[in-house]
């Protein structure tokens, strides 16, 4: 089985709750199939806390027909730089 779904940054000077809704997006997000790792830059933007929200589903297939499953709604993980 694998993987799809979305990646969502968001960024902070201060140290926020991961719902706060203070954190101030980065804009478009990143829509990923089947892959482990990811390539962002974040070249421009300065801040002392990210927020990465992923959404992800699992992709069962079935006589050739995809069918998804939500797997997790939201995994949010705060990292300090």
């Amino acid at each position: 089985m694998s993987a799809r779904g979305e990646l969502r940054i968001a960024v902070s000077n201060d140290k926020l709750p991961a719902l706060s809704n203070k954190w101030i997006p980065v804009n478009g997000s990143i829509h990923f199939r089947r892959k482990r790792l990811f390539n962002l830059s974040l070249v421009g933007v300065e801040a002392k806390y990210v927020r990465l929200t992923f959404r992800v589903e699992r992709e069962q297939v079935r006589a050739g027909l995809a069918n998804c499953s939500a797997l997790s709604e939201v995994a949010t993980q705060l990292i300090a730089l």
